[in-house]
């Protein structure tokens, strides 16, 4: 009996053993989970972050972020600070859709500068210094929205480059502007960056809630007027001149009648041009 009792009790204990086990390897290699939260419905920028907007979800506890593991409480508000976050939230810094997951760059009370905080999160700045403008208004400020013209001496040509683009800010010293800032997106700061370093720049000033967009994506103009785009400059188009003087009188004093005064659809028989060679 006793070594019966034994045995069970050698028996419950390694089950005991392996439960535990079990129990921990899972913990160890399952993902850990965290809470992060996310819109319930479409918000404008400037609109106060509460509880209301937002519902809890239940996510992997780690992201990877340009081919890097992250913890996701790095970039975006967890349960741990939610309360804390919220009760200094501010507001947001650009539209949100439902169903986005609020992260703390999108709140005005986290990030760099007062620029950063309201650009869009794939915006960049680009600061125009005042010494590379030809012109601008007066009324350029922050929040304006401009059209950036350059102007190239080598083939005296000036091109719109960057069209209703929004200015950031737009300093001035003892009433000078000292520079503008745009906000644009890569291929727009290249553009930009080199137009400062090739060309004199205009700005000017669009309406950009009814603004429309120039069918080419760049318009040109040059002494010689419009430029037409690349896939048809190469191809002369010649235009009759109405003022255009009559032909000059044949070797034998008769005047060529031109084409226009032969009727459309009719021809000279060729029988009777053979005769008519014949008889002369």
């Amino acid at each position: 009996m006793k070594s019966n009792k034994k045995i069970v009790y050698v028996l419950a204990a390694a089950i005991m053993l392996c439960m535990i086990s079990a129990a921990g390897i899972y913990m160890f290699l399952a993902p850990q989970r965290a809470t992060i939260y996310v819109f319930r419905n479409d918000c404008t920028a400037g609109t106060q972050v509460t509880r209301e907007l937002l519902t809890p979800m239940e996510v992997d506890a780690t992201i990877i972020e340009m081919g890097e593991t992250n913890n996701i409480g790095k970039s975006y508000v967890t349960a741990s600070e939610y309360t804390e976050i919220l009760q200094n939230a501010g507001t947001l810094r650009y539209d949100v859709s439902a169903g986005t997951a609020l992260m703390k760059s999108m709140l005005t009370s986290h990030g760099g500068s007062k620029v950063e905080m309201g650009m869009k999160p794939s915006s960049i700045a680009v600061t125009v210094p005042s010494d590379y403008l030809s012109a601008v208004t007066n009324e350029l400020s922050s929040g304006a929205y401009v059209n950036v013209y350059a102007s190239y001496d080598n083939n005296a040509q000036t091109l719109l480059i960057l069209q209703n683009i929004r200015v950031l800010t737009a300093p001035r010293v003892d009433g000078v502007l000292a520079g503008v800032t745009l906000e644009v997106d890569h291929e727009q700061s290249l553009k930009l960056v080199h137009a400062m370093s090739y060309a004199k720049i205009t700005f000017g000033l669009v309406n950009s809630q009814g603004y429309q967009y120039t069918v080419e994506e760049q318009p040109a103009y040059d002494i010689g007027g419009f430029v037409v785009d690349a896939e048809t400059s190469g191809q002369t188009v010649v235009v009759p001149d109405p003022s255009a003087q009559p032909q000059p009188p044949a070797e034998n004093g008769t005047e060529t009648p031109p084409a226009e005064s032969q009727p459309e659809g009719t021809s000279v028989p060729a029988e009777s041009s053979a005769s008519e060679a014949v008889g002369e």
